[in-house]
């Protein structure tokens, strides 16, 4: 999981080829062989690596957001101009429009979306560890690509 914001799988294949790592891993675990997937990882309390993903990718977003790390934010991301404060958290962000194909899987690109489907709860923490508190309550379900007991 080191560096999974800089490198982050970009077909379907790839995802899967990394979570069946971590399925064949708790399938040995003694007790785990006759569970599903989803079961094993909810009785070892883990994450699929792709929810861990997604998690690493949003609190480097809110690093980089609050200037908690040495990166120049207009580099990968803009502020919407017309946010409505009724109708989101307010701190939407809009990625940069992509020059090429490459653009596409950035880093900025595939996280923007994410981001901007936050509960306000989440985006206005005050402290990173607030952030990631109220991380682990959101609802990532749609932004799922493996459904776990499927293959």
């Amino acid at each position: 999981m080191y560096c999974s914001p800089i490198w982050s799988p970009q077909t379907h294949d790839d995802c899967l080829k990394l979570e069946k790592i971590q399925k064949k891993f708790t399938k040995s675990r003694a007790g785990y062989g006759d569970l599903s997937c989803s079961e094993r990882l909810i009785k070892a309390n883990l994450k699929s690596l792709e929810l861990h993903r997604i998690f690493a990718n949003l609190i480097f977003y809110c690093k980089i957001l609050y200037d908690l790390v040495d990166i120049d934010k207009a580099n990968i991301f803009d502020f919407e101009s017309n946010n409505s404060v009724t109708r989101s958290h307010g701190l939407k962000l809009r990625a940069l429009k992509p020059k090429c194909n490459t653009t596409l899987f950035s880093y900025g690109y595939r996280v923007t979306k994410l981001w901007n489907c936050l509960s306000p709860n989440a985006v206005w923490a005050p402290t990173l560890s607030l952030f990631k508190k109220y991380l682990v309550d959101e609802d990532f379900s749609d932004a799922l690509v493996l459904k776990f007991d499927t293959f």
